[in-house]
């Protein structure tokens, strides 16, 4: 089952990418270290949500999902609300940013470490 979660969660961060990206969402210009390295929930005080997602949300999911133990991954996650209260002012279609992100909260809240590693 963890297999199956992690792919499916991996297509899910992948479609998230691909989401900001086609809304113009995603750029090239990478957070400086002391925008990154924020203790504030979401980096609120240094970068817009986009931002988080693209340079913090997106890659540390990645590597957890490629540790061998999959330490690290979080027991639950519940991003949707803030990102649909957040999202919701942007003039750009971001529905599909918001549905991509339940997604990915639901898969990683079925995700539990004595979950079978076999499909």
């Amino acid at each position: 089952m963890k297999t199956v979660l992690i792919e499916q969660i991996t297509q899910e961060i992948n479609a998230l990418a691909s989401a900001l990206s086609c809304q113009g969402l995603w750029t090239q210009a990478t957070p400086s270290a002391q925008q990154l390295a924020s203790r504030e929930p979401f980096c609120i005080d240094t970068m817009t949500f986009e931002q988080w997602l693209q340079w913090v949300f997106i890659p540390q999911l990645s590597d957890l999902l490629k540790q061998p133990s999959f330490n690290g991954l979080p027991n639950h996650s519940d991003i949707h609300p803030i990102a649909d209260y957040l999202l919701a002012a942007y003039p750009q279609d971001t529905q599909a940013i918001t549905a991509t992100i339940k997604k990915i909260d639901e898969l990683l809240n079925q995700f539990t470490p004595t979950a079978e590693t076999n499909a």
